[in-house]
Formats: C-alpha cells, structure tokens, sequence
C-alpha cells in the first residue's frame, strides 16, 4: 500500500462519507466507501481498513441506547 495523494485523495472523503452515512444522514450507505477504497487498493487490503472503522462506528452508534431497548423485540430482530 502506498501512501500518496491519490490514496489520501480518494480514502479521506471515503472515510467522511462512511461516518456520516453511519450518523443517519445517508441511510447506511457506509458500504459505499469499500468500493471506493477498492479503486486505488486491492480489494482485500480496501475491506480490512474500512471493516474496524465501521465496526469503530457501530460500537459508539451502541453507546447511547445501551440497556435502552425492549429485550423481547430486540432478540426478535436478532433471529
């Protein structure tokens, strides 16, 4: 992997267009910005940097709710 401009160039808006979709502004599409990383880095390496930054995200998504939820409902959705 290196570290260029086009890398920098394609990745930061990546990474700001996956934390906002993932506030509620793009209705989950964070799982645009893989492809998008995937233009410039091969696929694997595009998937293991954006994958524990959106797991990052779903975690301080959680934080808010956290003992919050009706138990019932949210095994439901679970299965």
């Amino acid at each position: 992997m290196e570290l260029d401009f086009t890398f920098f160039a394609i990745a930061i808006p990546a990474v700001i267009f996956a934390g906002v979709s993932k506030g509620g502004f793009g209705s989950g599409a964070a799982f645009a910005a893989t492809p998008l990383l995937a233009l410039i880095l091969e696929p694997g390496q595009a998937i293991g940097l954006m994958l524990p930054l959106l797991m990052l995200m779903d975690v301080t998504a959680l934080k808010p709710y956290w003992k919050k939820w009706d138990g019932p409902a949210a095994g439901a959705l679970i299965l």
